[in-house]
């Protein structure tokens, strides 16, 4: 989940939940009140950490031609988890093509798309 504050609507905010997968799932976000994101993709970069790789990440992205619209990412010990957010799916899907083709060299450290 990744929440921020929404600077259009005070005392308001936006969550983003991901992966939403399933029907059962899908169901019951909507009974909550959920709606899935217009406009926006994201995809789940993880593996072992390494100096220089979030670096390396955004800049096979941004070298692809691909703009990011949101980055959240954390270490836990020598793992970590990134989302990556975009402005729709060919983006995403661009993106993941990049990254894919850094996880091939072996600078890239072990990052592998989720």
């Amino acid at each position: 989940m990744i929440a921020r504050r929404d600077p259009s609507n005070a005392g308001k905010g936006v969550a983003f939940l991901t992966p939403v997968k399933g029907a059962n799932v899908r169901k019951a976000a909507k009974a909550e009140g959920l709606a899935p994101a217009e406009k926006l993709a994201t995809l789940k970069v993880e593996g072992n950490d390494a100096p220089g790789l979030g670096f390396r990440i955004t800049s096979a992205i941004a070298d692809s031609g691909v703009n990011l619209r949101g980055v959240s990412g954390a270490v836990v010990g020598r793992r970590f988890v990134v989302y990556l957010g975009f402005d729709g799916n060919a983006d995403a899907d661009k993106a993941a093509r990049a990254l894919r083709a850094l996880a091939g060299t072996k600078k890239s450290g072990s990052a592998k798309q989720a």
